[in-house]
C-alpha cells in the first residue's frame, strides 16, 4: 500500500476515534441555573434580602409616632404628719395624621392638702375632660411624625433598589466568571482533542515508519506536534481548574457552606448562541433611564430631601397652637358646653436663623443630588452606548471567524488530500491543524467576550437581577 495513502487513513481513524471519545455524558450546568442558585443562596443575595426588611422596619417604626398612648402621672406628700398635696393626671392621647391630637382622661386632687395648688382643683370625685390640641400656624401642613413616615416609605422604596442595585453587581460578576469557566472548558476541549488525535497520529506513523513505508523524520515531526499540543494542553487544562474554582466561589449550600462543582458538570454550549443584533440602542437608553436602579435612588433622595425642604421651612413659621377641653365633674363623663378649659401658646423667634440655615442646607443638597443624577445619567449613557458598539463589533467578528473556521477545515482537507497524492507532507497537516486548533480557540475566546459584554450591556442598564 501507498504509505501515503495508510497514513490517510490512519488520520481519518484518528479523528474518528477521538469523535467518539468525546461522546460521554455529563451534566449541564446552565447559566440560569447558576444564576438561581446564587440568588437563593449566595451571602450577598441573603444580605440584599435583607433591605427589604430594614425598610420594612424603618416605617413601621415612623408609623409608631401615630400609635395612641397613655400618660399617667401622681404625685403626693406627707411631711411631719402633714399632708401637703396629692394629685394625679390620667390621659389617653391620640395624636392624628392631621395634625389634631386627641385628649382625654381624668384627673385628680386632695384639695384639703396644707399646701394645694387651687389651679389642680378638681371635684371630689375628680374631673374627667375631653379635648383637642390644634396646630394652627408651625405644624397645621407638616410636622416631625408626618415627615418621618413620609421619609420612611421613600426609605422603604430606596432600600428595595438597593436590593436591586446589589444583586446587579452581585450576578454581574457571577456572569463574567462564569463564561470565563465556559470559555476555558471547551478550549481545554479543543486542545484535548488536538492532544489526543496527535497522539494517535503518532502512534501510525510509528507502525508505518517500522513498516518501512516513512522516514524516521517523520516520527519527529510527529512526536514535536504532541509535545507542542502536551504544552498547550497543560495550559489549557490549568486556565480551565482555575476558572472552575472562581466559578464555584459564588456557589453555598442551604446550610452557607462553600460549594465547588464537581468533575462530570460542564457549563452550557456555544452551539446554540444567536449573534444576531438588533439594539435599538436609543429606545434602550430611554428604558434605562426611566428604570435604572442608581438612577432611581437618586430621584429617591431627592424627593426625601423635598419632604425635609417643606418640613423646615414650615419652621419658619411662628408656632401657634390652640387647646380645648370640655370638663366633667365626675368619671361619669357628663360634658356641657359650660365647662371648658381653653389654652393658646404663642412662640416666634425674632431672626429665624436657625430655620433659614437648616432650610438654605437642605436647598443645596437638593442641588447636589440633582447634579449628581445628571452627571450619573450623562455617564451610563456614555457607558450603554460604547458598550453596544462593542458589542456589534464583536458579533461582526464572530460571523467572521465562523467564516475563517470553516475556511480552514477546508485547507486542512485539501492538505490531507494533496497528501493522499503525494504532493504534501505530514509537516503541512500539522501546520494546518495548528492553524485551524488557533482559529478555533479565538472563536471561543469571542463567544466568552459576546456573553461578557452582553452581561455588561443588561448590569449597565441596571437589568441583570431582572
Amino acid at each position: 500500500m501507498n504509505k501515503n495513502i495508510l497514513l490517510f487513513l490512519c488520520i481519518c481513524y484518528c479523528s474518528l476515534g477521538v469523535m467518539k471519545a468525546q461522546d460521554t455524558i455529563n451534566v449541564t450546568f446552565s447559566e440560569k441555573q447558576f444564576f438561581e442558585w446564587i440568588t437563593k443562596n449566595h451571602p450577598l443575595a441573603k444580605q440584599a434580602n435583607l433591605l427589604t426588611e430594614k425598610g420594612k422596619a424603618k416605617l413601621k417604626a415612623a408609623r409608631g409616632n401615630f400609635d395612641p398612648y397613655i400618660d399617667l402621672m401622681y404625685q403626693s406628700k406627707d411631711l411631719k404628719g402633714s399632708r401637703y398635696y396629692e394629685y394625679s393626671q390620667n390621659a389617653l392621647k391620640i395624636p392624628t395624621w392631621v395634625g389634631v391630637d386627641i385628649e382625654t382622661g381624668w384627673d385628680f386632687a386632695d384639695k384639703n392638702g396644707a399646701h394645694f395648688n387651687e389651679e389642680l382643683y378638681t371635684s371630689v370625685e375628680g374631673t374627667g375632660y375631653l379635648g383637642v390640641s390644634v396646630p394652627l400656624a408651625q405644624g397645621l401642613l407638616i410636622d416631625k411624625r408626618r415627615a418621618e413616615v413620609k421619609k420612611a416609605k421613600i426609605f422603604q422604596q430606596a432600600s428595595e433598589v438597593e436590593r436591586i442595585v446589589l444583586l446587579n453587581n452581585l450576578l454581574f460578576d457571577a456572569s463574567q466568571a462564569y463564561w470565563n469557566w465556559v470559555g476555558a472548558y471547551y478550549n481545554f476541549k479543543l486542545v484535548e482533542t488536538s492532544e489526543e488525535t496527535a497522539q494517535q497520529r503518532l502512534e501510525a506513523v510509528k507502525k508505518t515508519y517500522f513498516a518501512g513505508q516513512m522516514s524516521g523524520i517523520d516520527t519527529v515531526e510527529a512526536f514535536l506536534q504532541v509535545q507542542s499540543i502536551q504544552y498547550t494542553l497543560n495550559e489549557a487544562k490549568v486556565k480551565f481548574q482555575n476558572s472552575t474554582l472562581l466559578a464555584s466561589n459564588f456557589l453555598w449550600s442551604d446550610q452557607q457552606q462553600p460549594l465547588e462543582i464537581e468533575k462530570g458538570v460542564i457549563p452550557s454550549s456555544f452551539d446554540s448562541l444567536n449573534v444576531s443584533l438588533n439594539l435599538g440602542v436609543q429606545d434602550s437608553i430611554q428604558s434605562m433611564i426611566a428604570k435604572h436602579p442608581q438612577l432611581q435612588l437618586y430621584n429617591l433622595k431627592r424627593q426625601s430631601l423635598l419632604v425635609d425642604k417643606k418640613f423646615k421651612a414650615d419652621k419658619l413659621k411662628p408656632k401657634l397652637k390652640l387647646k380645648y377641653q370640655l370638663l366633667s365633674k365626675s368619671y361619669t363623663y357628663a360634658y356641657t358646653p359650660k365647662d371648658y378649659k381653653v389654652g393658646l401658646t404663642f412662640q416666634f423667634p425674632l431672626f429665624l436663623r436657625e430655620a433659614r440655615g437648616n432650610l438654605a442646607m437642605t436647598k443645596i443638597k437638593i442641588q447636589e443630588v440633582e447634579l449628581k443624577l445628571e452627571q450619573k445619567n450623562r455617564e451610563l449613557i456614555t457607558k450603554f452606548r460604547t458598550t453596544a458598539n462593542k458589542l456589534q463589533t464583536i458579533t461582526d467578528q464572530i460571523t467572521l471567524y465562523e467564516q475563517a473556521v470553516v475556511n480552514y477545515k477546508r485547507l486542512l482537507k485539501a492538505e490531507e488530500t494533496k497528501m493522499f497524492y503525494g504532493q504534501s507532507s505530514l509537516f503541512k497537516v500539522n501546520s494546518r491543524e495548528q492553524k485551524l486548533l488557533n482559529a478555533q480557540q479565538k472563536l471561543n475566546k469571542l463567544k466568552v467576550k459576546y456573553y461578557q459584554t452582553k452581561a455588561k450591556l443588561a448590569w449597565i442598564s441596571g437589568q441583570m437581577s431582572i
